[in-house]
């Protein structure tokens, strides 16, 4: 009979599966995202009302090794200077713990938010990005005492990085803290003055007699600050001190002196020695200044006036 041989074999199937891709979670995580903030200084600064003091720093983002688009949030907290609720506004601080205020956006204008700000990294941006931080100060007057005043965010608590997040309303797996910046100010000394009429009203022409009147200037300088009050020697012709100034009329003049005191014994002028001197308390001053017309001159009929600048140096 025929001998039937069977030849087997073996089918071998191999399959081969490849390595799934990494899952964006995981490229993200292979990134690494620094941050780093510059300084914010003001400079020299008077705090006058109407004048604006505004000064920014630059926030810069970048990320190493990345392999996708990275969501990002840097979140900025009170400083060492302290802030209200919601940081609006911070402080800055004066070694003695006097403190000035300021309203610090991250971003372009006003209406940027004060506390965080998300940016996304990746194909659309690149591996980098810079944005821009703006600051006010926004204590006016001189209630503030002069010295340096400043703020250091150097902790988590003040500045740090989160990523990867999809907005700032998340917590990042990665939380780093930003190295620390500072912001400056030194505020210098600010005096204000508003001006009086001395009023000798109606004088009789048969006087015989010195003519007496006061009038009050309102002074307030910047606490702790130094200031001289001199009074110039007046528009009137022949004028030669401040105990022997001119009012002038239409019909001629009339001698009259300015004191510091009411007995009228310290001519206060325009120089060192006749002037005023005190030192600022933030709150506003009433000021004295007396008048004399002298005895012993024709009162002629009319309007007499002379017009005294008011200076104070500080």
């Amino acid at each position: 009979m025929p001998l039937i041989r069977a030849a087997l074999c073996a089918l071998i199937v191999v399959l081969s599966i490849g390595l799934p891709d990494r899952a964006p979670a995981q490229m993200e995580m292979m990134s690494n995202c620094t941050a780093t903030m510059t300084d914010i200084a003001f400079g020299s600064v008077s705090l006058r009302a109407g004048v604006t003091n505004q000064s920014s720093g630059s926030l810069t983002i970048s990320c190493a090794q990345l392999l996708s688009n990275v969501g990002i949030c840097v979140r900025f907290g009170p400083g060492s200077g302290g802030a209200a609720t919601q940081n609006a506004p911070r402080y800055m601080r004066r070694a003695d713990g006097a403190a000035i205020s300021y309203d610090m956006r991250l971003g372009a204008d006003a209406a940027s938010s004060r506390n965080e700000v998300f940016v996304r990294l990746g194909s659309l941006l690149g591996t980098r990005t810079t944005l821009p931080v703006q600051a006010w100060i926004t204590s006016t007057g001189a209630s503030t005492g002069t010295g340096d005043y400043a703020s250091t965010f150097s902790s988590q608590a003040d500045i740090r990085l989160d990523y990867p997040v999809g907005s700032c309303a998340e917590i990042g797996r990665t939380v780093k803290t930003i190295p620390q910046f500072s912001v400056r100010a030194s505020v210098r000394s600010l005096c204000e003055v508003a001006g009086a009429t001395l009023d000798f009203g109606r004088i009789d022409p048969g006087a015989t007699g010195p003519i007496d009147a006061a009038a009050q200037l309102g002074v307030r300088c910047t606490a702790d600050t130094p200031y001289a009050i001199r009074l110039g020697p007046g528009l009137g012709i022949g004028a030669s001190g401040p105990a022997d100034r001119r009012l002038t009329g239409p019909l001629g003049q009339l001698r009259y002196g300015l004191y510091q005191d009411a007995g009228r014994s310290r001519p206060w002028g325009d120089q060192p020695g006749s002037d005023v001197r005190a030192t600022g308390t933030a709150a506003t001053s009433a000021v004295t200044v007396y008048g004399r017309i002298f005895a012993g001159q024709a009162l002629h009929a009319g309007q007499y006036e002379d017009s005294v600048l008011v200076t104070i140096e500080y």
